[in-house]
C-alpha cells in the first residue's frame, strides 16, 4: 500500500469520525433541549400548584372572596394576602409569556396559560391589583393584559359553583343503580 493510499484512508476515517461526532452532538443537543423544556414545564406546574395551595388556605380564600367582590371592608392583612397571591400568579404568567415570545415555550402550553389568565382577570378585585402593578409588567404582556381586562369588563366573573352543582347532580343521577342498569 502506498503512502498516498494510507493518507486517503486516514482522511476517510477522519471524515467518518467527524460525521459520527456531529450526529452524536446533534442527538445530545436535541435530548438536552427536550430535557430543558420538560424542566420548564415541570417548574410551571409546581408554580401553579403552589399558587393553588396558597389560594386554598382558608384565610386566603376569605380574603380572595372579599377582594374579588370589591368588599370595602377588606382588612389590611386580607389586602396584602390578595395582593401577594395576585402578583405571584401574574409574575408566573408573565414569565410564561416572555418564554413564549422568545420561542422557548410552545404554543399549546401558552394557549393554556392564556386561558387561565383570561379566567383570572374576570374578577374586578384582581383586575384592580393588576392595574396597580401594570407599570412593572413587560410592555407586551401589559398590552395583552389590558386587552383581556377590556374584554372581561363585559363578561360575568367565572362562577364555577353552579356548573359543579349541575354536574354533580348529573353524576349522582348516573351513579344510581337504575341508571347503571340502563347503560
Amino acid at each position: 500500500m502506498t503512502l498516498e493510499a494510507i493518507y486517503y484512508i486516514s482522511q476517510i476515517v477522519a471524515s467518518a469520525a467527524v460525521l459520527a461526532s456531529l450526529i452524536y452532538l446533534a442527538l445530545q443537543t436535541r435530548q438536552n433541549t427536550l430535557g430543558q423544556r420538560a424542566m420548564m414545564h415541570q417548574m410551571r406546574t409546581q408554580q401553579m400548584q403552589s399558587d393553588l395551595y396558597a389560594g386554598a388556605d382558608p384565610a386566603n380564600v376569605e380574603a380572595m372572596i372579599a377582594a374579588d367582590d370589591g368588599d370595602p371592608s377588606l382588612t389590611e392583612t386580607q389586602f396584602r394576602q390578595v395582593f401577594n397571591l395576585t402578583l405571584s400568579a401574574m409574575t408566573s404568567m408573565e414569565e410564561q409569556f416572555r418564554l413564549h415570545k422568545a420561542g422557548q415555550y410552545d404554543a399549546q402550553h401558552w394557549a393554556s396559560t392564556r386561558k387561565t389568565l383570561d379566567i383570572f382577570l374576570r374578577r374586578p378585585g384582581r383586575r384592580v391589583i393588576v392595574r396597580m402593578f401594570r407599570a412593572n409588567l413587560d410592555p407586551d404582556f401589559a398590552a395583552l393584559v389590558d386587552e383581556i381586562i377590556g374584554e372581561n369588563r363585559a363578561r360575568p366573573p367565572a362562577d364555577w359553583r353552579p356548573a359543579w352543582n349541575a354536574m354533580m347532580e348529573e353524576e349522582r343521577r348516573l351513579s344510581t343503580p337504575a341508571a347503571r342498569a340502563a347503560s
